[in-house]
This record gives C-alpha cells, structure tokens and sequence, in this order.
C-alpha cells in the first residue's frame, strides 16, 4: 500500500512542496486520470471510505493509515502497468 502512503503523504504535508502543488494542478486537468491515482480511489472506495477523496483538505493522515491497515489485501486491488 506504498502508493496510499504517498497520497496521503502528498495531501497532508507541506504545501508548498512541488509535488503538492503539481497533484493539485493535476486534479484540475479535465479528462485526465493517471493510473495511479484510479487506483488510490478505488482502493478508497473499497474500504468505504470515498470522502476522503473528496474532502483531502481535512483528511487525517494517521486515521486513514489505520483504516488501510485494516484492510484485508484483495487480489481486485491490481493496477495495470
């Protein structure tokens, strides 16, 4: 689940860091979705909990970590590469 890490990391740390502000120009692009970030919300949305998606603002780092942790590992969960 490194790449739940790195999303989280991303959204809840410094924002002024390149790589905030490159996700947050990102989100703004019609019609583009990366893989990797298709997979972070179906990951989301597989343990129920798709306001994260929504509400990244106030998203709790330590809170979602935990949740995922929870999470039993799906052979669904594969990205294709």
């Amino acid at each position: 689940m490194e790449v739940i890490g790195f999303w989280l990391n991303m959204i809840t740390g410094d924002t002024n860091n390149l790589s905030y502000k490159v996700y947050r120009y990102m989100l703004n692009i019609t019609n583009f979705k990366p893989k990797w970030l298709t997979f972070v919300q179906h990951i989301i949305e597989e343990i129920g909990k798709m306001d994260a998606c929504q509400n990244q603002t106030s998203l709790q780092n330590f809170t979602l970590r935990h949740e995922m942790k929870q999470v039993p590992k799906s052979p669904t969960l594969a990205i294709d590469t």
